[in-house]
């Protein structure tokens, strides 16, 4: 009886035996029954659970390559992967020793995080993936456990131990690189130690820079679990080889939640050591219009738009010539910055810089970039402001939306007011943009379509709210007007830094209340619409700074525009 007690395993059963055998009026035979069936219990969980060990160190040692996991190749054979998978769901947790329940279930869960991106595989990130940590539930051991709560409820509640966060796979470029082996409950203690020590001298994973220590969002995420015996800091440096400064600041740099696929990253691009651009480092990739900044993040981008057109589409769709080439450039800027610890909230703020030319047909439509005094052709200044949020409703999903207000702060920018020249009444300015209130809605998604290939779309709502008569030089109420532009974008990702689309663009416009005389009317009528196609190209110079570039020609109009779009786009994100 005292070597089974050694071993463990089944408590319970043991302890009943002990008891039964007790009882001089028990059969004997039904006692050395009871016995075997207890060590025939426990030498079937032994075998399960080095089996398992076994199985899963092979399994990590084909399918991880420099610190990722190769996806693609399991995407075709997953044999392997789904004899684990069963293994975990028939394991209890809870017939094991200490030490094997620590090593089972963080190899249960690089296990499942595994599996979870191979069923949705190719994604770009399991961010992408609805409910990928919190609501997706696995079995083991007969239980339903979502990833959160075996990571939660399970390893961190019961083992407290902190190295857990760097042998936890979270299928991101941004975790600690994943072992090429299983954690072993012999080896536990001496495994967690090197894989934590290796991460922290991992000097993409913690630097010091310019009097600053950049460490990763765990530290900020779990910082009860680093600060038991001292501080952040103190855990850091009793791993490190060569310690960071305590009297720098410390900045948590943005978690990259790009997949770690070993197929995903085997490429680089580089202008030199400071530009080199990886497919883990691709913001192009990862912030989507659709993608959420992460706390203390900042992203600014000016995006340049140049209309030209030499005609305009009538009611028929029939081109109708202007006889001069009308120039219309914006400037529009717009700054976003992080709020919120689970990426919902980003706040900011949009400008937008206008300038205005009207000029002969033949001229060049760059002329509109001279920023001439302002006159009955020409016109610049900025034109409306306002604040903007963008929020997250869903977690873990492809969608997001934006919400703009933009205030008029130039007088006069339709260009109503009139003045007397050569005996005739005429525009003192030409159009330079709406006077009126912009309620501006962007509701954006994003889905990968493979590797390679990305799909985007948008959908918009800007209510234009016009202002008292009042307001407006001739005294004269204006229409409300709502715009509904629907755009669709197909990407192609050539290599980390490079991304070449295709838009689409159908923008139909809704008057709210016609004007009747001098009075508003409640009515819903069509005031025209506008259909454009383009091709871009967005390229990234470093890892903060990239450059977009777009060619668009609206094809048909209905008492719109017949021109062209000329689009030149900086974007900084840090």
């Amino acid at each position: 009886m005292t070597s089974l007690l050694v071993i463990g395993r089944q408590p319970i059963i043991l302890k009943y035996v002990i008891r039964v055998s007790k009882n001089k009026k028990m059969n004997f035979k039904y006692i050395i029954f009871s016995l075997s069936f207890s060590v025939f219990c426990l030498s079937a969980t032994a075998q399960d659970i080095n089996s398992f060990f076994q199985k899963t160190d092979s399994f990590f040692r084909s399918a991880v390559k420099n610190g990722n996991v190769d996806y693609s190749s399991l995407n075709r054979n997953n044999t392997e992967l789904e004899e684990l998978i069963m293994l975990v769901s028939q394991i209890n947790p809870k017939s094991l020793t200490s030490l094997e329940r620590k090593a089972f279930l963080i190899n249960s869960y690089n296990i499942l995080v595994i599996k979870e991106v191979v069923r949705n595989y190719p994604i770009h990130s399991v961010q992408k993936v609805n409910g990928f940590f919190e609501k997706i539930k696995h079995n083991i051991g007969g239980s339903e456990w979502s990833l959160n709560q075996i990571e939660n409820d399970q390893i961190r509640k019961e083992f407290k131990d902190p190295r857990v966060h760097f042998v936890l796979n979270c299928a991101a470029v941004s975790c600690p690189p994943i072992a090429k082996f299983a954690y072993n409950p012999i080896l536990l203690d001496n495994q967690l130690d090197s894989q934590t020590t290796f991460a922290i001298n991992d000097s993409s994973f913690i630097y010091e820079k310019n009097g600053k220590n950049y460490i990763s969002n765990i530290f900020r995420w779990y910082k009860e679990d680093f600060t038991e015996n001292g501080t952040v800091l103190d855990f850091i440096n009793k791993y490190r080889t060569k310690n960071l400064n305590p009297e720098n600041r410390i900045i948590h740099y943005p978690y990259d939640w790009v997949l770690n696929d070993f197929s995903n990253n085997t490429f680089l691009e580089s202008n030199g050591s400071d530009s080199q651009i990886t497919r883990s480092n691709s913001f192009i990739q990862t912030y989507t219009p659709s993608s959420m900044l992460e706390k203390n993040q900042i992203e600014f981008q000016l995006y340049n738009n140049l209309y030209t057109q030499t005609s305009f589409r009538n009611n028929d769709r029939k081109k109708v010539n202007l006889g001069v080439r009308e120039n219309y450039f914006t400037g529009l800027i717009n700054i976003l910055y992080g709020v919120s610890e689970d990426r919902k909230w980003n706040v900011g703020l949009n400008l937008n810089l206008r300038t205005v030319r009207i000029d002969q047909k033949e001229s060049s439509p760059l002329a509109v970039l001279t920023f001439r005094k302002n006159d009955r052709k020409n016109r610049s200044g900025i034109s409306s402001l306002g604040p903007t949020i963008k929020l997250a409703p869903f977690k873990s999903s492809s969608i997001s939306i934006k919400s703009s207000f933009l205030i008029p702060i130039t007088k006069d920018n339709e260009g109503i007011e009139q003045i007397i020249v050569d005996s005739q009444s005429v525009n003192r300015f030409p159009f330079f943009d709406w006077d009126r209130f912009t309620w501006w809605n962007q509701f954006f998604f994003d889905k990968n379509l493979g590797l390679k290939w990305q799909l985007f779309l948008e959908g918009d709502l800007l209510f234009r709210f016009a202002k008292s008569a009042d307001s407006y030089p001739d005294n004269n109420p204006r229409e409300n007007y709502l715009d509904t532009p629907l755009s669709g974008f197909i990407s192609y990702f050539p290599s980390g830094n490079t991304t070449v689309y295709l838009m689409l663009q159908y923008s139909p416009r809704f008057g709210l209340n016609k004007i009747e005389g001098n009075q508003r009317v409640n009515s819903f009528n069509v005031q025209g619409d506008f259909a454009q196609a383009g091709i871009g190209l967005k390229y990234q110079i470093t890892g903060k700074i990239g450059l977009e570039v777009l060619y668009s020609n609206f094809f048909t109009s209905a008492n719109q525009g017949a021109g062209n779009t000329f689009n030149l786009g900086f974007r900084y994100i840090n």
